[in-house]
């Protein structure tokens, strides 16, 4: 304590020399300070002030980075602000002294965002001048252009007519237009389909630019343009040679570098594109769009901080700046900062009521809190603005699946399975596609590849330019990395802790890899103390944490969570480990072969479904499912207790009202009308969901009063003991019950499931084989309906059942612990010795115990 407060003493005293412009003696004493602390926030910003004042402007400027760098790093509380808003300012001095105009702007802006300051308003108002006068010299330089948007209408009139004279002349209606129309229309046409953003223009405009090419193959505008077109068609990596042809013929045009900039981050290195927006800002440092794309850039990097800095910077430099406004939004959604993010989104539209991303990220705000009808009516305002952004009407029937909402459902359905047949180019979010009536497992493989192609692909391509060379070298124990959100109170944790616990040490190191929350719950503690190492990286970008799993030479990557919340997909297409996996957080193909397994079983994965999966099928001989041995029921609950009938026979289901669907709710509700006396316990659904469930009933001829929704239970063991309350447990489908399926077996009450094609229908089919009752599996919901009708009539039939589950639950594979993981460790080692001998990934499946 001390020691700390005699810097505190030295610091104000250097301080005090500074201000007073002695010099020296206040360098001799930061000197001081930061040989004992070298990464000293206050310290680094007084030399960096020191600098300036001095005119060392370079040094200045790299201390002061530094400084605000520390700060970042210090726990967030009210009395920083202050300092950051001073350490900005400073730092855009510094900026500007190094002729960096952009970035000054851009801190004395944030600056200013944290705290009004007349000074700083000052320096950045004399910028902003100087950096529109900078702009309008950059573009006077170039050659000049011609002007076309005046004219721009009449001209795209006179070649449509042109267009129709041709057509009803007989003749090739493409060639004789191109060889009869103005170079100031071929320009004005092409700029028009640019700026429709749309495949088909772009097709069309790139053939145009073409033209443009063959009559001037200096023409850096068309090399811009064709550079776009192919960046449009999804052929960003054709797109890159002819805009780097742009900027080759015009090396100070801040548009060329700024489009270069865009299709490079996705096709190219980060470095390229952020050298090229770098460019852009410093040819024109008034550039709105330039700095907001670089924002986007660093976004995505996980570099927050900064894009803030930058959007905030574009939204002051362009009025009503609503694109950077909503990415702002879209950053804090990323971030769970959700109030900052719907601060920003309703400010998108007070400058643009009618933007439809912003309605559609409010509505993704909405699904995380679990505002489900807000979300809804976002949805449905989305797809009245903007019909052809389909992606939209996947989240909306997924949430109105939520609220057993079935009204247009089916034609959304429809219409959605469709578009993924047809290869739609947007972001369907593939577990919200599991859950649809009628999907097959190839539309689900097939939402997966576009999802991953449309989200994570230029991740893949960053690839080659991390530097990860894999040596096939035997080690002697294997290292086994597990990437996840999940490990804290959750499923998949819960599920996993006792096999990771039992896993040979002599042969194999664990290592986790954790992200998302930190609630210290008694199973995160359990798993910290499992793996052999654990470590959180949260903090860190997505590179950063590739290149985390990287120098930790990991030799096989599990990734536990696939497309589901909190995903950081990022990093599996990164791939940084030789071999990577996929395993129970995600009951489908992942649509990527930058996973090149996916760990199933003969039911669930058959290896005749390969075709379904983008992996090869790494086969165990029983239920892929693990389970935790040691989970107590605890309590002794009663049925007058949970609200059930003692003399009625109960039906129950725990799964999620997503997976509960119309053709579903037709068989169940037959069930209940041929056993009257008879309930359905389901989960405790929220409020709207239960009011719907109940009007389905009503007109499916069955009572809503016979509809039980099960308490809230804050203990899983007295959630464990109560299914035992239950007779009989009905399986959902197409997406069955996993998690449930296995709570009820090891209660001790039976499962009746109906098998699916897809991975997901078949995960109950799994574990009851695995438990000795296959003939609680059927193939069509007259089977399933007739099973469960008997079971309820015939008592001693279903006492036998119950009999052989308390009988196998201990003796079968499927809760044995021990048994999985021994296979489990067979499984990596196939995949081990495949690697290390330099064989191509394989469809493989091991022989048990």
């Amino acid at each position: 304590m001390t020691l700390a407060i005699s810097i505190a003493d030295i610091l104000t005293t250097a301080n005090q020399y500074l201000d007073q412009a002695q010099y020296s003696a206040a360098h001799t004493l930061y000197t001081l300070i930061q040989a004992h602390t070298p990464e000293q926030a206050d310290c680094l910003h007084g030399m960096g002030v020191l600098a300036l004042k001095t005119n060392h402007p370079d040094v200045a400027l790299q201390l002061l980075a530094r400084a605000y760098k520390a700060i970042q790093r210090l726990p967030h509380h009210t009395e920083l602000v202050g300092n950051k808003a001073l350490f900005l300012a400073h730092l855009g001095q510094a900026y500007a002294k190094n002729q960096k105009l952009a970035w000054a702007l851009m801190c004395w802006s944030r600056s200013l965002d944290f705290i009004p300051n007349p000074t700083v308003q000052v320096w950045f108002d004399q910028g902003l001048a100087q950096a529109k006068a900078q702009g309008e010299v950059a573009l006077a330089a170039l050659p000049t252009m011609t002007k076309r948007a005046d004219a721009g209408h009449k001209i795209s009139t006179q070649l449509k007519n042109l267009l129709d004279k041709k057509k009803q002349k007989g003749l090739p209606a493409r060639a004789a237009t191109l060889a009869d129309v103005s170079d100031e229309a071929l320009a004005t046409q092409i700029e028009g389909l640019i700026n429709q953003s749309t495949r088909d223009a772009a097709a069309q405009a790139e053939t145009l630019a073409i033209e443009m090419l063959r009559r001037y193959p200096e023409h850096g505008d068309a090399w811009h343009w064709r550079g776009i077109a192919c960046f449009y068609q999804k052929r960003g990596e054709e797109g890159l040679p002819h805009l780097l042809k742009a900027v080759a013929l015009y090396p100070n045009h801040p548009y060329y570098y700024n489009t270069l900039g865009v299709v490079q981050r996705q096709y190219a290195s980060i470095t390229d594109a952020e050298k090229s927006f770098e460019q852009a800002l410093t040819f024109k440092p008034d550039y709105a769009e330039a700095g907001m794309n670089f924002a986007n850039l660093l976004r995505d990097e996980g570099e927050y901080d900064a894009a803030i800095g930058w959007y905030i910077w574009a939204q002051r430099l362009k009025a009503n700046y609503f694109e950077a406004l909503n990415n702002l939004g879209i950053l804090f959604k990323n971030q769970k900062a959700y109030e900052s993010a719907k601060f920003w989104l309703n400010k998108t539209l007070e400058a643009n009521p009618n933007y439809p991303n912003a309605y559609l990220n409010l509505g993704v705000i909405a699904e995380e809190e679990r505002k489900r009808p807000e979300a809804i009516e976002f949805y449905e305002k989305t797809i009245f603005l903007k019909p052809d952004l389909h992606e939209v009407r996947l989240s909306l029937a997924h949430q109105k699946m939520h609220l057993c909402d079935w009204s247009g459902l089916e034609a959304q359905i429809n219409t959605v399975r469709q578009l993924v047949r047809e290869r739609y180019r947007g972001e369907m979010l593939p577990f919200n596609f599991l859950s649809l009536p009628g999907s097959t497992a190839l539309e689900q493989k097939q939402c997966g590849e576009l999802f991953f192609d449309s989200r994570y692909s230029s991740f893949a391509r960053k690839t080659a330019g991390l530097g990860f060379v894999f040596r096939r070298e035997r080690k002697a124990r294997i290292r086994i990395g597990f990437l996840s959100v999940d490990f804290r109170e959750h499923a998949v944790a819960i599920s996993l802790v006792q096999v990771i616990e039992k896993f040979d040490r002599s042969r194999f190191e664990l290592i986790a890899y954790a992200y998302g929350p930190d609630h210290a719950g008694p199973t995160r503690q359990r798993l910290k103390a499992s793996f052999d190492q654990f470590i959180d990286i949260e903090a860190l970008s997505h590179i950063e944490s590739a290149q985390k799993i990287y120098q930790d030479q990991i030799d096989i990557l599990v990734d536990l969570t696939g497309y589901t919340a909190g995903s950081r997909s990022e990093i599996m297409a990164l791939h940084p480990a030789p071999v990577q996996v996929s395993y129970l957080g995600y009951s489908t193909t992942m649509g990527t072969q930058c996973v090149e397994y996916l760990i199933g079983d003969p039911i669930i994965t058959p290896l005749d479904h390969a075709a379904f999966y983008a992996e090869k099928l790494a086969l165990l001989p029983d239920c892929y499912f693990p389970h935790d041995r040691n989970r107590l029921l605890e309590g002794e609950p009663t049925r007058e207790g949970e609200g059930l009938p003692a003399d009625q026979f109960v039906f129950c289901s725990f799964n999620q009202p997503y997976k509960v669907n119309p053709q579903l709710w037709d068989v169940w509700c037959r069930i209940l009308r041929e056993v009257p006396n008879s309930v359905l316990w389901l989960h405790g659904f929220e409020q709207v969901a239960r009011d719907n469930l109940g009007k389905e009933a009503e007109a499916r001829g069955v009572s809503a009063a016979r509809l039980i929704f099960a308490k809230v239970k804050p203990k899983l063991s007295e959630h464990l003991a109560r299914i035992a309350l239950a007779d009989l447990a009905l399986d959902t489908v197409p997406y069955g019950g996993h998690t449930t399926t296995g709570d009820a077996l090891w209660a001790g009450t039976p499962v009746l499931t109906c098998l699916g094609e897809s991975f997901a229908a078949r995960v109950a089919a799994s574990m009851l084989d695995a438990v000795g009752l296959p003939q609680l599996i059927t193939h069509d919901f007259s089977e399933y309906a007739n099973l469960a009708i008997r079971l309820a009539q015939d008592s001693v039939l279903l006492d036998n059942i119950k009999k052989t589950l308390k009988e196998n639950r201990l003796t079968h594979p499927l809760f044995d612990s021990q048994r999985l993981t021994k296979n489990l460790e067979k499984v990596f080692e196939v995949i081990y010795k495949k690697w290390i001998e330099g064989e191509e990934p394989a469809a493989f499946q091991i022989q048990g115990e």
